[in-house]
């Protein structure tokens, strides 16, 4: 059996002196709150043009335009149709659909 030996301060530095343990940590804790900050401007970003979206702000050149963008029945039916259809399979699953997705997750999550 071996048994490797690790000293107390994290081993030798330059010169024979001890290194401090937490030295080698220290730049691993700055690269991740170096990460977290960027990740945290990114969702700055992302959620100013969500926000801008979901508001309906319109920029000024947009507001000063007399003609505004009708919504036809062809811009309409698509989605309320996708939306009939999942509400449709959720209540009134057909029972090849519901025999399927059964058999799925008995491979899934075999019972014992």
């Amino acid at each position: 059996m071996v048994v490797a030996y690790l000293p107390r301060y994290g081993g030798q530095g330059r010169r024979g002196q001890p290194r401090p343990r937490h030295q080698g940590l220290y730049g691993h804790g700055l690269a991740a709150a170096g990460f977290l900050v960027c990740l945290l401007f990114a969702f700055f970003g992302l959620t100013r043009v969500v926000f801008a979206v979901v508001d309906g702000r319109p920029r000024r050149a947009a507001r000063a335009g007399g003609k505004r963008f009708r919504e036809t029945l062809g811009l309409i039916a698509p989605p309320l149709l996708l939306l009939l259809l999942s509400l449709w399979l959720g209540l009134f699953t057909p029972a090849l659909l519901q025999n399927t997705w059964t058999a799925a997750v008995a491979q899934l999550f075999p019972n014992p």
